[in-house]
């Protein structure tokens, strides 16, 4: 664990969002890039905090199960989770309408790669808090690669796996600038903001030959490994890239409207328009697998206690963003075999 004396910051949307921390590396969260500052300046709309610290057990000690602690506008909310070996596993969230914060103690974050029914990674937690501020501030995230062609915006949207980061890579190779790898962000008025801070990117096979001739590393030792043993390949954990090295900040678009949407499926090679309806289903149901918010068990106690976030708000202002984008924007279904084919087609188009 990172120096608790020490503090870091990510940029998470270019003059908007931002997210403080005393550490670098949150389980479950975004890939993002962490820089070391020496305050915190909250000069943007939406900043976040994220400490690993001592925190005290609220609860009952006597109690076997895990366990909530909160009370009515008490404007935080506290669960302790049992582990083996009397270990406790603690997780705060508090001050949702001023300086929105989460803290874990260090058996949580010790163990914050483990996912078991209700306990997760402390950055699902903090990625659930973002969209929901996001969202309540006006800022729809979005699971979509962007880029930019003749000044309008073209937004790549599917499920997790689907090649969105080499879909983008050969459009950037290609000539267009690209405005977001992962997490699309929009407003009201369908506008794309430029968004450099979060990636998904991790290492796939043929990657390292499309992006900028910069070669990507190959973790050697787990590829031996699944070489001779196969099933292993699919719990290797290959590490994540800095967006910034394969795709520079030179290459950020400026802000610009979305004009085109393809939703990318796997199958034989085809792209098609699509209706609104079809595209509105698509899309929020591709939306609410990657934001899961609403379901987030930490923000809805919260708002039981405190009234905010409402979810009901949220969920409404995410599908009407999503409704106006389908309504103002060309919307295809493009199937493909793999990422290069998926490009050809979304080459043919705009």
């Amino acid at each position: 664990m990172e120096d608790k004396q020490k503090m870091y910051c990510a940029v998470i949307l270019d003059g908007i969002a931002e997210i403080y921390s005393n550490v670098k590396n949150i389980s479950g969260f975004f890939p993002v890039n962490y820089k070391e500052v020496s305050e915190i300046k909250r000069e943007v709309k939406i900043s976040l905090f994220f400490f690993v610290t001592d925190l005290s057990d609220k609860t009952d000690n006597s109690s076997a199960s895990d366990y909530y602690y909160g009370a009515c506008n008490s404007n935080s909310i506290h669960r302790k989770y049992r582990l083996p070996c009397s270990m406790k596993a603690i997780i705060e969230l508090s001050d949702l309408n001023n300086q929105p914060t989460i803290k874990i103690n260090k058996t949580y974050y010790r163990m914050g790669k483990v996912r078991i029914n209700d306990f997760c990674p402390p950055g699902m937690h903090l990625k659930d808090l973002l969209s929901a501020s996001l969202i309540d501030a006006g800022y729809i995230p979005v699971h979509s690669a962007s880029i930019v062609a003749e000044n309008e915006g073209i937004m790549l949207i599917g499920a997790a796996g689907i090649g969105k980061t080499s879909i983008l890579a050969y459009a950037i190779q290609n000539g267009y600038s690209y405005l977001a790898d992962d997490m699309t962000v929009i407003d009201a008025d369908c506008n794309i903001y430029p968004c450099s801070g979060i990636s998904s990117i991790a290492y796939e096979s043929g990657l390292e030959k499309i992006v900028n001739g910069k070669k990507v590393k190959n973790n050697s030792v787990m590829d031996n490994i699944s070489s001779v043993i196969p099933p292993l390949k699919n719990i290797s954990q290959k590490p994540y890239l800095d967006i910034n090295m394969l795709f520079p900040q030179s290459e950020l678009a400026d802000r610009a409207k979305a004009g085109k949407v393809f939703v990318l499926t796997k199958g034989s090679s085809n792209v098609e328009k699509i209706s609104q309806e079809q595209a509105f289903h698509r899309i929020i149901t591709i939306n609410r697998m990657e934001f899961a918010y609403s379901g987030n068990q930490l923000l809805l106690l919260y708002s039981l206690f405190n009234c905010w976030p409402d979810m009901n708000t949220l969920r409404q202002k995410e599908e009407a963003a999503i409704m106006n984008l389908v309504t103002n924007a060309d919307c295809y279904l493009c199937s493909a075999p793999n990422p290069q084919e998926h490009f050809k087609l979304i080459n043919s188009i705009i």
